[in-house]
């Protein structure tokens, strides 16, 4: 049976996206679940090229503003799904505009919505679970914290005093390579100036 090109067969091939997407978060959680079975890849970085690599993936209008370079020690594959996981789920479940600041070995996501909830702020992501003002199925969140296990970074989820949520992801610095704190200094009407993706 011939199967044609239209508006039925889009939705097919969207759906089926759709599943294989959901199949693969839900196979990576289960891998991140079991200790040992998955392993950081570590080399020095540039925190600004990483950061600048992950909204490129994610397709999004996130801006990068770069307060201050720094060489990390990271996996870059897991570092960019992190970040393109915490942007991704900025611009699901919030309001733009969507920041990404860098400021040494820290990457700070920031949107202007109602916030995290209050109960993933208590007891973390959680997958499959999802309040009546969400969308999703809580597995961006939890892949981002089970990578950032594997990592041995740390991240940290907030609701700032003025407003929206952030999201402050904290790589380790490289003890030794070359030293980029000075590539992107700080200037007035500058710092915005860097990787915006349209």
């Amino acid at each position: 049976m011939m199967v044609h090109a239209g508006r039925p067969t889009e939705l097919v091939t969207t759906s089926a996206a759709a599943l294989r997407d959901l199949v693969e978060d839900v196979l990576e959680v289960a891998r991140l679940d079991t200790p040992g079975v998955e392993q950081a890849h570590l080399q020095n970085v540039s925190i600004s090229a990483l950061a600048c690599r992950a909204i490129a993936c994610g397709g999004r209008d996130a801006e990068l503003r770069v307060c201050r370079d720094a060489t990390v020690r990271a996996d870059p594959r897991r570092a960019e799904r992190v970040l393109v996981n915490l942007i991704t789920n900025a611009y699901r479940h919030a309001a733009p505009p969507v920041t990404v600041e860098v400021d040494g070995p820290r990457m700070r996501v920031r949107e202007h919505g109602p916030g995290f909830p209050a109960t993933l702020l208590n007891h973390g992501p959680q997958r499959f679970h999802t309040t009546a003002s969400t969308r999703g199925l809580g597995l961006g969140l939890t892949i981002a914290v089970g990578q950032v296990r594997v990592l041995g970074a740390d991240l940290r989820l907030e609701n700032p005093a003025d407003g929206g949520a952030q999201a402050t992801l904290a790589l380790t610095p490289a003890a030794h390579g070359p030293d980029t704190s000075g590539e992107h200094p700080s200037h007035p009407g500058d710092e915005a100036m860097r990787c915006r993706v349209k």
